[in-house]
């Protein structure tokens, strides 16, 4: 949800950080993936014009310094027609101090964890059914804020636990 600087083309703040991605197989059908990222995205000039004034070395509003995601996939041919697939994933998403410039209006958004997981069988390249649940932990996780002349304060939160059945047909 980064919002961007306003007029300074990008010239008044940078960004510098690290990924890395891991993927490992270490089984037939068994498969890993592991990514984290740091990152660093600050102003590199005062801002008087922007709402609270931020000043150079402020963290851009709105960006973690750490995010992190993994998952295990197992697949597995059960007959000569049909498939099973079975995923365990999460994401994690790190503190984010600036939602807001003006220090009265920043309502920082604490790091938060997502897991997911599905139970799918397929046949082919003609149908896939899967089970699937999101958010298994329930998490109410503060995504963004955001201000405007009629309310105090928005706050976005991201979609409560979800159970659900997906059918997909293939043509």
């Amino acid at each position: 949800a980064f919002d961007g600087i306003l007029n300074c083309s990008g010239r008044c703040a940078h960004s510098q950080g690290v990924e890395v991605e891991i993927v490992a197989r270490p089984l037939a059908g068994l498969k890993l993936n592991l990514a984290a990222t740091v990152f660093k995205a600050q102003l590199d000039q005062d801002q008087p014009s922007l709402s609270g004034a931020p000043k150079a070395g402020t963290q851009l509003q709105k960006t973690p310094t750490f995010s992190a995601s993994g998952a295990l996939n197992y697949r597995r041919e059960l007959s000569a027609n049909y498939a099973g697939n079975v995923q365990l994933d999460f994401q994690h998403m790190g503190r984010v101090a600036v939602m807001n410039y003006d220090a009265s209006r920043n309502l920082p958004a604490p790091a938060y964890t997502l897991v997911n997981a599905y139970l799918a069988l397929s046949s082919g390249a003609h149908w896939e059914v899967k089970l699937y649940g999101r958010n298994l932990c329930n998490v109410r996780a503060r995504v963004n804020t955001d201000y405007n002349s009629v309310n105090p304060a928005l706050v976005y939160v991201n979609r409560p636990r979800t159970l659900g059945i997906e059918l997909a047909l293939h043509y």
